[in-house]
C-alpha cells in the first residue's frame, strides 16, 4: 500500500486527530497532504485549511488567529464539554458572515503544492510562460525536414549531411539533458531555462547565416544543446508550482511542443518566400525563440528573491543506480520511436503507396494536428478520472492500433492516421509527469527528468535512421513498420510493469506521489 493510503487509514484517537502528526493551528503552518492531522474530506479538515492562512509561504501565525478563533466558536462543543452560552442576534449574523466568507474561500480552485496555494493569477502566468518557451523547443528540428531540399540544392550536401541536421539535435537533446540540473543549480532555474531558450534562438539564428555546411553542423549542436537545458527543468517548475496537477501542468507545456512541431513543419516552405530562401525561415524560427524567452522573462521574473529562494534546485543529483530512472528513461524512448519514426517516414511510406507528396504531407498533418488536442485533452482526463497507469495504457494502445492500420489496412489512411495521432499525442505529457509523480523530493526531479531525457532521446534518434537502413535492404518499409508494431507491444508492457498501479490516482488529500511498488525499483 502507498503512503498516501496508509495516511488515509492512520487510526485515530477520540477527538478524530492522526496519531501521527498533531495539528497546529496557531504556528499557521500546513503539514504535507500525506501528514495532515484530520481526514480528508471532513469539514473539520476543510475549515482548518482556511484557519491556517493557507495563502503562501510566507504565512504566519498573525493572520491565522481570529480566523481560528472565530471557527472554534462555531463549531459545537464536545460532547463531555461545558454548554455553550446563547449567541445574540449581532454575534450569530457575524458568524454566519464568517462562514459564508469560508465557504467561498473553499469554493476557488488554483495550482496547488503541499506548502502553499499559488494564487490564480500566478497560475496562469505560470502556464502561458511554460507554453510560450515550449513553442521554442521544437521548430528548429522539425522545420528542418521540409527544407532540405533547398538547403541541399543551395549549399550542395548530400542525403547524409543533410540527415545530420535532424539528428544532431536530438542526439543533444539527450546528451546535453545530463547537464541541466548542475546548469539550474547554478544559476536557478528559471534563470537556466531563459539561458536555454537564449541559446536556441542565438544559434539558430547564427545558422541561418553561416556561409558553410561545416558551420552550420557545429552551430547545429549549440541548438540541440539549448533544448537539451530547457528539457529537465521545465518538470522542476511544474513540481514547484503544482505538483498536484502534474499531468494537466505538463500538457500544458507539452501542448506548447507539439504545436510548435506542427506549425513549423506547416509553415517552414511558406515562410521561405516565393525565392525559396530557407535563411529566412531559420531567422523567423529564430524569432519565435526570442518572443518566448521575452515572455518567459516578463511573467516568470526568475531575477526575484522569491525565485532565488524556491526555485534553485538544492543538491542535484543524477539517479545513475536507480532502475526505476531507466525503467522511465525506457518508456520515455520508445514512444519517441514511434513518433520519430512516424514524423519522419510516414509521408513516404504513403507516397509509395500511390499518394501524392502533397496529400502525404497533408497526412502528417492530420496526425499532428490530432496529436496536439490529445496533448490537451489526454491530460485533463487524467487528472479528473482514473490513474496514471490506466491513461498510458489507454494511449499506448491507441499508438498500437494505429500502426496495425497503418501496416494492414492502406485504404483506411485517414482513420488510422488519427488514432495514431490520438496515441501519440496523448501518451506525450503523460510520460513527461513522471518525473514529477516518481521524485520523492522536488530537487530531485530534474535528475530524473535528466535521465529520462539523456536515454528516450539517445535510443529514439537512431529510430529513424534504423528505419530508412532497413527500407534500402528490404526495398519497402513493412519489415520496419512490424518492428514499430512490436515497439507499441513493448511500450504497452512497460507501462503496465514499470508505472505503480495508484500513481496520479484522484484521491482527495492525496499528494499524487508514487507508491514504491514499482517491480525493480
Amino acid at each position: 500500500m502507498s503512503t498516501c493510503s496508509s495516511s488515509l487509514l492512520a487510526p485515530r484517537t477520540p477527538t478524530g486527530r492522526s496519531r501521527r502528526r498533531p495539528f497546529a493551528p496557531a504556528s499557521g503552518a500546513w503539514a504535507p497532504a500525506s501528514d495532515r492531522a484530520w481526514a480528508p474530506g471532513s469539514s473539520s479538515a476543510a475549515t482548518a485549511r482556511v484557519a491556517s492562512g493557507r495563502t503562501g509561504a510566507g504565512s504566519t501565525a498573525g493572520p491565522t488567529t481570529r480566523p481560528t478563533a472565530d471557527l472554534q466558536r462555531l463549531e459545537s462543543p464536545e460532547p463531555d464539554g461545558p454548554a455553550r452560552p446563547a449567541l445574540t442576534f449581532a454575534q450569530w449574523r457575524g458568524d454566519a458572515r464568517r462562514s459564508t466568507s469560508i465557504v467561498a474561500t473553499l469554493g476557488r480552485q488554483s495550482f496547488e503544492q503541499e506548502g502553499n496555494a499559488v494564487p490564480s493569477s500566478s497560475a496562469i502566468r505560470t502556464a502561458i510562460a511554460l507554453f510560450l518557451v515550449a513553442l521554442a523547443l521544437r521548430p528548429q528540428v522539425v522545420g528542418i525536414g521540409p527544407l532540405l531540399p533547398l538547403i541541399q540544392g543551395d549549399l550542395g550536401i548530400s542525403h547524409g549531411v543533410g540527415g545530420l541536421l535532424g539528428t544532431i539535435p536530438v542526439l543533444c537533446m539527450g546528451v546535453f539533458a545530463l547537464v541541466a540540473p548542475w546548469l539550474g543549480r547554478l544559476l536557478g532555474t528559471e534563470r537556466a531555462i531563459a539561458a536555454g531558450v537564449a541559446a536556441i534562438g542565438l544559434f539558430g539564428f547564427l545558422r541561418g547565416v553561416a556561409p558553410d555546411p561545416l558551420t552550420i553542423l557545429v552551430l547545429t549542436v549549440g541548438v540541440g544543446g539549448g533544448i537539451a537545458v530547457v528539457g529537465p527543468l521545465l518538470p522542476i517548475v511544474v513540481r514547484h508550482r503544482a505538483p498536484a496537477r502534474a499531468a494537466l501542468a505538463s500538457g500544458v507545456y507539452a501542448g506548447g511542443i507539439v504545436l510548435g512541431a506542427t506549425l513549423s513543419g506547416a509553415l517552414a516552405v511558406p515562410l521561405a518566400g516565393p525565392d525559396r530562401e530557407w535563411r529566412l525561415t531559420l531567422a523567423a524560427f529564430s524569432a519565435v525563440a526570442v518572443g518566448s524567452v521575452t515572455a518567459w522573462l516578463v511573467l516568470e521574473r526568475p531575477g526575484g528573491p522569491e525565485a532565488d529562494a524556491g526555485d534553485r534546485p538544492v543538491a542535484p543529483r543524477l539517479p545513475w543506480g536507480r532502475p526505476r530512472a531507466w525503467a522511465v528513461a525506457f518508456v520515455f524512448g520508445a514512444q519517441s520511436v514511434l513518433f520519430y519514426a512516424a514524423v519522419s517516414w510516414l509521408p513516404t511510406i504513403y507516397v509509395e503507396r500511390g499518394w501524392s507528396p502533397a496529400d502525404a504531407g497533408l497526412l502528417l498533418a492530420l496526425m499532428n494536428a490530432t496529436g496536439l488536442v490529445a496533448t490537451f485533452g489526454g491530460p485533463a482526463l487524467a487528472e479528473r478520472f482514473g490513474s496514471r497507469r490506466g491513461h498510458l495504457l489507454a494511449a499506448a494502445a491507441f499508438a498500437l492500433v494505429g500502426l496495425l492500420g497503418v501496416t494492414t489496412a492502406p485504404a483506411l489512411a485517414v482513420p488510422v492516421v488519427v488514432v495514431l495521432g490520438i496515441g501519440l499525442g496523448s501518451i506525450f505529457p503523460l510520460v513527461l509527469a513522471l518525473p514529477v509523480d516518481l521524485a520523492e523530493r522536488r530537487e530531485d526531479v530534474g535528475g530524473l527528468a535528466a535521465i529520462m531525457l539523456f536515454g528516450g532521446y539517445v535510443i529514439s534518434s537512431v529510430a529513424p535512421v534504423a528505419l530508412g537502413l532497413i527500407r534500402d535492404a528490404t526495398g519497402g518499409f513493412e519489415l520496419g513498420l512490424w518492428l514499430l508494431i512490436g515497439t507499441a507491444v513493448v511500450l504497452l508492457g512497460a507501462c503496465w510493469w514499470f508505472v505503480p498501479a495508484g500513481l496520479g490516482r484522484r484521491v482527495p488529500g492525496d499528494r499524487h506521489r508514487a507508491a514504491d511498488t514499482t517491480a525493480g525499483a
